[in-house]
């Protein structure tokens, strides 16, 4: 199952544990006896073309995550590939995703409903509420043609799931997201009214889901409650859909240009924050993210990257179609004809308007998807037992690239950690490694401090989305954040914030004042702000500590 936790898999450590789970698979499936070699080589193509880059681009090993990311999808297409070899089986697998979503859900539920207002976005453990919104997407979709097409069981796990998930997408805010369900939600309307199956359930999947939205954003269970449409509304009037449509044509557009630069292997992975932002309009608002998964991949790896994601995605979409509209002619009557088409479908058109594939649950899970595909298909030549010589060094070689992707995904990890943080066998782990860069490097991190200390918007809410968990242990960033909560118009909920931290670390850190004041002089309290650069003088000068910067402060004050 994809890795939903821990931001989507990119949170410390979390994708490693990723690799090593599917380590075993492999061992105990053997997919390389039963899967043809070129299945095996379009899967790890974009890993290959991934390290490519990496040796070659002026980022150099800044791609290390997205090696590792690629791996795993790539590994984890084949052990599913070897496990769903009869309907049973990719029924199984099937179920698990849906249930996989309705767990993303109950994750998310409860910090949206403490809340308490039904125009917070949720963003359940991705902490993004579009690349939440995308993952939901594919597990709502499955749930709900499981509902539609399923039988027995597998009918009852649908309907259980379905709603909860499709719920998700309207409270999650993300217009790219809904707009994508509507039009492959159509295509599976299409198939149910030609078939003469599922006419009504087709139908009352999206209903139930309504009602359930409805319910939840009442006033029995929300302070600020609404229409389940409430949570778009919000999100439009935050930022309208024209608005943001021309920011990601001015996104792709500078993505283009930096692969055109760069074309055959790219500018190197994490460069589009530095080189795109060169190629943008002035005035307008950046980002380190291409906002489409398909430029970013030629933005970062040139034509060498793009080639193999375009495979490695396009043949298993084609695959798909082909296997949903054939499937009534061959008599066949299984529900992963339309399932995995539909939600394989959706994935690769939302990425097109986002940056889902910086999450590896979201690369992992159309991998998933993807290996249903031929598995499912009638008569396939890649399903026979082939124990020969070549097929064992093929086996030898993906194992070996999964456990080389381990200290990989340490060592992308522990660029994310500060030092004093870091578990010391992640060092070992990661020795011997031809690695550029410093040690204790956070380069999101100060990154988007950077977009915090911005007045542009854009930067500001950018910078507020991505720096929510990294702030929970971190008073410095906390109170920046307040800060640029006061910029965006927030100042009581901003200053709320500064006075929890202020309260929470003050005794420890005297030296909390001096960012707290900032707040205050952001807020244009500029009395109370002095006041407090007085009390933390005082406090040192007691302690015998030099006062340098609270007298520059005070001066500046």
């Amino acid at each position: 199952m994809p890795v939903s936790h821990g931001r989507g898999g990119r949170d410390a450590w979390v994708l490693a544990i990723g690799l090593l789970s599917v380590i075993p698979g492999l061992l105990a499936l053997r997919p390389w006896r039963l899967v043809p070699p070129w299945h095996i080589a379009v899967a790890m193509a974009p890993a290959m073309a991934a390290l490519v880059g990496c040796l070659t681009a002026p980022t150099r090993w800044d791609g290390l995550d997205e090696t590792a990311t690629l791996v795993y999808a790539g590994s984890l297409y084949l052990v599913v590939r070897a496990f769903a070899v009869d309907p049973l089986r990719r029924s199984l697998v099937l179920v698990g995703l849906a249930l996989v979503g309705l767990e993303q859900f109950t994750q998310a539920y409860l910090p949206w409903w403490g809340g308490g207002s039904v125009s917070r976005l949720m963003v359940g453990t991705f902490y993004w509420h579009n690349q939440f919104s995308a993952f939901m997407l594919g597990t709502g979709i499955v749930a709900g043609v499981l509902a539609v097409r399923g039988t027995g069981a597998v009918r009852l796990a649908g309907w259980l799931t379905a709603p909860w998930c499709l719920a998700a997408l309207l409270f999650a805010g993300s217009r790219a997201g809904l707009a994508t369900f509507v039009l492959v939600w159509a295509l599976v309307v299409v198939l149910s009214f030609r078939d003469r199956r599922g006419c009504r359930a087709v139908l009352g999947v999206p209903l139930a889901a309504l009602g359930l939205a409805t319910v939840l954003t009442s006033p029995l269970l929300m302070d600020d409650s609404g229409w389940f449409s409430s949570t778009v509304q919000a999100r439009e009037a935050d930022q309208g859909v024209e608005g943001n449509g021309r920011a990601r044509l001015q996104f792709w557009q500078a993505a283009l240009r930096v692969g055109l630069d760069h074309p055959v292997t790219g500018a190197g992975f994490d460069s589009f924050g530095g080189a795109g932002s060169a190629r943008m309009p002035a005035g307008s608002g950046l980002s380190i993210f291409a906002h489409n998964g398909y430029l970013q991949a030629f933005s970062d790896g040139g034509f060498l990257l793009l080639t193999a994601v375009l495979l490695a995605t396009g043949l298993p979409v084609l695959a798909a179609l082909r296997m949903m509209f054939s499937s009534r002619r061959r008599g066949r009557d299984d529900v992963v004809d339309v399932a995995v088409p539909a939600a394989l479908l959706a994935l690769v058109l939302h990425t097109g308007v986002d940056f889902d594939w910086v999450y590896p649950s979201l690369v992992a899970l159309p991998a998933i998807l993807a290996a249903l595909v031929p598995a499912a298909s009638d008569g396939d030549p890649g399903l026979r037992d082939r124990r020969t010589h070549p097929q064992a060094v093929t086996g030898v070689l993906v194992v070996l690239v999964v456990i080389a992707a381990v200290p990989a995904a340490l060592r992308a990890s522990a660029l994310q950690v500060p030092a004093a943080e870091r578990p010391p066998w992640t060092r070992a782990a990661s020795m011997g490694l031809p690695l550029s860069g410093a040690l204790d490097g956070f380069p999101a991190i100060s990154l988007c401090r950077r977009e915090l200390e911005s007045r542009h918007p854009a930067e500001l809410r950018h910078g507020l989305g991505c720096t929510a968990r990294a702030a929970q242990d971190d008073p410095g960033l906390a109170l920046l954040r307040a800060r640029a909560l006061v910029r965006l118009g927030h100042r009581d909920g901003a200053l709320d914030m500064a006075r929890t931290v202020l309260r929470r670390y003050v005794a420890d850190r005297p030296s909390v004042r001096m960012p707290y004041a900032d707040v205050l002089r952001e807020g244009g309290f500029n009395g109370a702000a002095r006041h407090q650069l007085l009390v933390l003088r005082r406090d040192l000068q007691s302690r015998g500590l030099p006062t340098d910067g609270v007298d520059k402060a005070l001066t500046r004050s």
